[in-house]
C-alpha cells in the first residue's frame, strides 16, 4: 500500500488477524434487558485500517491499495507495485500505479473514485478506473468515457443515469419476481450484454443507504421505460416483524420482537420505508436501535398496535438508478495478425497505433467460418450498436503494408 498528502502529524496502522473475539451484545424484548459476552469469531476477517492524522485542520490523504485475490496454492499474478503519481481524490484528483507482472509484462492502472479527467505519464483516464497492458493490446475502461495509454485510445458512452418509477417484488405482493421499473430517455440494451451486471440503486431517503443487484434481464417497459429483473429473485423487504409495544407517552417510538442488527447505529436505517401489514399505513422510518425504532409521524388511530406485523424496506419510486459503463479489449496473435476481442455495454471509439490499421470481424461471418473482412477503417473507427452484437466484437489489426490483402 502507499499513502502520502498534505503534512500529517501522526500516521497509523492497525491490524486485526482472524480468528478475533468480539463482544456480543443481545436484547430480549420480554425483559427488556440486554444481555452481553465475549464470542470467538472463528471466520473473522483479516483486516488493515490506516489513518493519517493532524493537529491543524486541512489535511487531505491519499490511501493506494493493489489487492490480488488468489486461490490457496495459486501464484501470484503481481511481481511488483509502484505508485507512479496520487492526488487527492477531494479535489478532483485520482491514483495511479505502475504494475510489474510475474510474467514481466506492465500494466498501469488509475482511478479516481468518480467522473473525473486523471492525467499522468502512461495513462489518462475520464472515469472511475482504468487499466491497460499496451503491449498486448489489453484494456479494461470501469464507468468511464476515455482511457489513454501507450498510443492506444478509448472512448464510450457514459453510465446510464435513471429514475426508478416503480418496483415489482415482495414489496408489492409479488414474492415471486423481482425487479425495478426504471425511466431514462438515453435507450437501455436489451440484449444480453448487460446481463450479470450490477445495478446500483441510491435511495432518496438516505444519501449513504445504496443497494446493489445483479441485472437478469432487460425488457421494454412503455415509452422510455424499461423493467430490470433481478437476478435470483433477490428480495426488497429488509426486515419482517411485529410490534411488541408501543411507547404511552409518544405513539411514533416502537418496540419491534427483534432488533434490527443489519447495519451499525440506527443511522443505516433512517430514510427507510415502514410498512404496517394490517392497515396498510406506512410512512418513514426516523431512527432505530436495538430496543426500539421510531416513526417519522404519528400513526392513525388503531393503526399500529401491539402484535401488528410491519416490514422496512429501502427501495422507492424517485430512487436513482445507475448501471456503470465498462469496455474492456483482449488481445491475442494469430495467422501473423492481432485480433481483439471486444465487450462493451455502448458504441466504442477506438484509436490504434500509427503501426496498425483496422477492420471489424463481422459476428455472422465468423460464425459461419469465412475468412472475409469489410473494407479496413485506418487507425480510427467507431464500433456502433449495429457492430455489438450483444455488446461483443472481434477486430483484426494488421501492419499497413497488408492492406490489401483485405477486403
Amino acid at each position: 500500500g502507499w499513502r502520502g498528502g498534505s503534512a500529517a502529524d501522526k500516521e497509523e496502522i492497525i491490524q486485526a488477524k482472524g480468528p478475533w473475539p468480539s463482544k456480543l451484545e443481545v436484547y430480549d424484548p420480554e425483559t427488556r434487558q440486554t444481555y452481553s459476552g465475549m464470542v470467538g469469531l472463528k471466520d473473522a476477517i483479516t483486516f488493515l485500517i490506516q489513518s493519517r492524522q493532524a493537529e491543524e485542520a486541512g489535511l487531505h490523504s491519499v490511501f493506494v491499495h493493489v489487492l490480488e485475490p488468489r486461490t490457496p496454492g495459486q501464484a501470484p499474478v503481481v511481481a511488483d507495485v509502484r505508485v507512479a503519481e496520487a492526488e487527492s481524490i477531494s479535489s478532483g484528483g485520482g491514483a495511479a500505479a505502475t504494475l510489474t507482472l510475474a510474467d514481466g509484462a506492465t500494466l498501469v492502472a488509475a482511478t479516481t473514485l468518480g467522473d473525473a479527467t486523471y492525467r499522468t505519464p502512461g495513462i489518462e483516464l475520464t472515469g472511475r478506473f482504468g487499466a491497460a497492458i499496451p503491449e498486448r493490446a489489453c484494456f479494461t475502461l470501469f464507468d468511464g468515457v476515455r482511457l489513454e495509454a501507450g498510443g492506444w485510445s478509448i472512448e464510450t458512452e457514459p453510465s446510464w443515469e435513471m429514475e426508478l418509477v416503480g418496483v415489482i417484488g415482495d414489496v408489492t405482493g409479488h414474492p415471486a419476481e423481482s425487479a425495478l421499473v426504471v425511466r431514462t430517455p438515453r435507450p437501455l440494451p436489451t440484449d444480453s450484454r448487460l446481463v450479470g451486471d450490477m445495478v446500483y440503486v441510491e435511495h432518496q431517503g438516505h444519501k449513504q443507504l445504496r443497494s446493489v443487484y445483479r441485472i437478469g434481464k432487460i425488457t421494454p417497459w412503455g415509452p422510455e421505460q424499461y423493467r430490470i429483473d433481478i437476478a435470483w429473485t433477490a428480495p426488497f423487504i429488509t426486515y419482517r416483524m411485529r410490534v411488541l409495544d408501543v411507547d404511552e407517552t409518544d405513539p411514533t417510538v416502537l418496540t419491534p420482537d427483534f432488533p434490527m442488527g443489519k447495519g451499525s447505529g440506527w443511522r443505516n436505517h433512517a430514510g427507510q420505508r415502514i410498512r404496517f401489514l394490517d392497515s396498510g399505513w406506512e410512512t418513514e422510518l426516523l431512527s432505530a436501535g436495538r430496543a426500539s425504532l421510531t416513526l417519522k409521524e404519528a400513526p392513525p388511530e388503531g393503526a399500529v398496535k401491539k402484535g401488528t406485523p410491519f416490514i422496512v424496506y429501502a427501495v422507492q419510486p424517485g430512487d436513482r438508478v445507475r448501471i456503470p459503463s465498462h469496455v474492456a479489449i483482449t488481445g491475442r496473435t494469430e495467422d501473423e495478425a492481432m485480433h481483439l476481442d471486444v465487450q462493451a455495454t455502448s458504441r466504442v471509439r477506438l484509436r490504434v497505433p500509427e503501426a496498425y490499421s483496422v477492420a471489424i470481424v463481422s459476428p455472422v461471418a465468423r460464425e459461419a467460418g469465412q475468412d472475409t473482412v469489410p473494407k479496413p477503417i485506418r487507425n480510427r473507427l467507431e464500433l456502433t450498436e449495429a457492430d455489438l452484437a450483444d455488446g461483443r466484437v472481434q477486430l483484426r489489426l494488421r501492419p499497413p503494408d497488408e492492406n490489401s490483402t483485405m477486403h
